[in-house]
């Protein structure tokens, strides 16, 4: 069983987080929190391929009503490869890793992975 921490002290213990379909994380009003995908990139080596990428990502976007933050880097500890650093809102963590997973976005996938090395995380939560 594992522990989070959250505003205001509280905490959620949750069994397996990475497979579960429910969310132990609410936020103040009950509902349940927003999911993100948070990507560590590297310096772009094929800017047209990160083009189509975001060719193909526009429709995505939509589909999934996805937003861009880009956040700042801050100090990069113990960072080999990352240069930048994004996140990606969903409205609920569902909507984060349906839209990973759907055909459309694995197309896309292959041109952001020849633009540049990344990893790419999925969390809930709310950043601010």
């Amino acid at each position: 069983m594992l522990a989070a921490g959250l505003s205001g002290g509280r905490t959620a213990s949750f069994a397996h987080p990475v497979e579960s379909n429910t969310s132990p994380f609410k936020n103040d009003n009950g509902d349940s929190m927003k999911g993100y995908w948070i990507i560590f990139g590297s310096e772009l080596t094929d800017v047209e391929a990160q083009k189509e990428y975001g060719r193909l990502w526009k429709a995505i976007a939509e589909k999934y009503g996805a937003i861009l933050k880009p956040l700042d880097g801050g100090i990069l500890r113990e960072a080999r490869e990352t240069r930048r650093v994004l996140a990606v809102e969903f409205e609920s963590y569902a909507k984060a890793k349906a839209c990973y997973d759907d055909p459309a976005y694995v197309e896309a996938m292959a041109f952001a992975h020849k633009a540049s090395h990344r990893e790419l995380i999925i969390i809930e939560g709310n950043l601010a």
